[in-house]
């Protein structure tokens, strides 16, 4: 009731501080079928993370478990995020056998019968992984996902990037994923990073689809990639878009102008996010973090924009 109080729950947390451990671990299981109550409460959710933070891990087996087949919802909840990132930062986060996608095994299974060993509880990332996606767009969330990449072991990072892998320069320009991109860069290993790279450049999975559509050729050279595009939109039912193109003669056209109308071409991926509000950041810290032959293909690519690049506020950090 006192954890639940606008000032009972200071007083609470401030006896957690300064009790002895068996008296920490008492005051924290009087709150034994209340945990879930606690977490999402606005007060209670304090009581909780200061629990977590100061009671002996071997002692809080009743809150983890109660926090179990919840993680996900409580992830994205302006109280349990707090709550779990906690979970992340104090326990030792790991991926369970088998992960959601099918990733490498973890730790040894003689380590992963034991929660507890030398004082080591371990926190699960499985149900933060499965909608890691989702988590990563979230106002709340994302803060989740990027405790995993921070705090979590590889197989976690690896999977975390699996989900993302595809998606990661819209994710760049979206104003909460953008953090866990940066996290990504920052926390994977070079693997991982040149695959986010390839599709920052242009040559990664979420290109691909783009590079069939505009460097399909025919014997003669003619660009086949509209016909392509079009079929597509056929296939799924769509109305097939009508297009006239005029051609006139050359004494019938206007000096300056073209005689038909041309495609406009595609912003590549690395000119986007330079001139992105948000994804201007994932382009610096890419440039940090990055080693040298990496940085100079981003540098080659990057000068080519320079000039539209400089004309927008937020690309001017990355010129500069």
């Amino acid at each position: 009731r006192l954890s639940l109080h606008a000032y009972g729950c200071r007083v609470v947390q401030k006896a957690l501080e300064l009790v002895d451990d068996d008296t920490k671990a008492a005051l924290a299981f009087e709150l034994d079928g209340n945990v879930l109550r606690c977490v999402r409460d606005q007060n209670g959710n304090h009581v909780v993370q200061k629990c977590v933070e100061v009671v002996e891990l071997g002692r809080l087996g009743f809150m983890l478990d109660a926090l179990s087949g919840h993680v996900s919802a409580l992830s994205a909840h302006p109280y349990g995020c707090r709550v779990i990132q906690r979970a992340l930062e104090r326990c030792k986060p790991y991926c369970p056998t088998p992960d959601a996608f099918g990733n490498a095994i973890s730790e040894d299974a003689e380590n992963a019968k034991q929660r507890t060993e030398q004082n080591v509880v371990r926190f699960s990332t499985l149900e933060i992984l499965r909608d890691a996606g989702a988590l990563s767009k979230d106002q709340y969330g994302n803060y989740v996902v990027q405790h995993v990449l921070q705090h979590g072991d590889d197989v976690s990072r690896k999977s975390v990037l699996s989900t993302l892998a595809g998606q990661i320069v819209p994710l760049a320009q979206h104003k909460f994923a953008s953090n866990v991109v940066e996290k990504c860069l920052t926390y994977c290993g070079a693997e991982e990073r040149e695959i986010m790279i390839g599709e920052i450049l242009g040559v990664g999975p979420s290109a691909r689809r783009d590079l069939r559509v505009k460097g399909s050729r025919t014997k003669e050279g003619d660009e086949v990639g509209v016909e392509a595009s079009e079929a597509k939109g056929e296939a799924k039912g769509e109305a097939k878009p009508s297009v006239e193109v005029s051609v006139k003669s050359s004494s019938d056209a206007r000096p300056g102008t073209h005689s038909q109308t041309a495609p406009v071409a595609p912003v590549p991926p690395l000119q986007a996010m330079m001139k992105d509000q948000f994804a201007n950041y994932v382009v610096q810290k890419l440039l940090e973090v990055c080693d040298d032959d990496q940085r100079e293909r981003l540098l080659a690519s990057a000068r080519a924009h320079l000039q539209a690049v400089k004309k927008v506020s937020y690309g001017k950090h990355i010129v500069a």
